[in-house]
């Protein structure tokens, strides 16, 4: 997973600082909460209606991250629940998902900002939910020792792009 591809980088030193999506317990990263992205279902304009309760969810393909990823329950859920087929597309790549999503191949479980375009050119739809999903926490992370002038800057920075809660 992409989460932990980064601190693997941060461990040995290949990178200053990294964002995540993901909670760490190793003690010699410093874990800065950042902030929250809404996160939205989507699909394709003409597969799904506007709103799906629990059972209509529980029918549609779903296409999400892998089993490590802290969105993966609200996905697994209704794609792995009683009854279902198990149609379920993962992948570690964020514009992989959205890409499937607007060719009609599932609903995505996605940050609202990441398909901004799609939603406002027409080529996704958001769909709601009967259970909304938990935005999603990203947190920035770096090695206790120090902190880069430029990585400051850029914590200082993504703190300020954040979504308004």
């Amino acid at each position: 997973n992409q989460s932990a591809t980064l601190l693997r980088h941060l461990t040995t030193g290949q990178l200053d600082l990294a964002f995540l999506s993901t909670d760490t317990a190793q003690p010699e990263l410093k874990l800065v909460p950042v902030g929250q992205f809404p996160m939205i279902w989507v699909g394709a304009p003409s597969r799904y209606g506007d709103t799906l309760d629990v059972e209509a969810l529980s029918r549609s393909p779903i296409i999400g991250y892998n089993w490590d990823s802290p969105i993966h329950e609200s996905t697994r859920t209704p794609a792995f629940g009683a009854g279902r087929h198990h149609r379920f597309t993962h992948s570690d790549s964020l514009f992989m998902m959205i890409r499937l999503a607007v060719n009609g191949m599932g609903l995505a479980l996605v940050p609202e900002l990441a398909v901004r375009q799609e939603l406002e050119s027409g080529q996704l739809v958001r769909i709601i939910v009967e259970r909304p999903p938990s935005p999603l926490e990203v947190s920035a992370a770096y090695r206790r020792e120090t902190l880069s002038t430029a990585a400051q800057d850029a914590l200082t920075f993504a703190g300020h792009a954040m979504p308004p809660q």
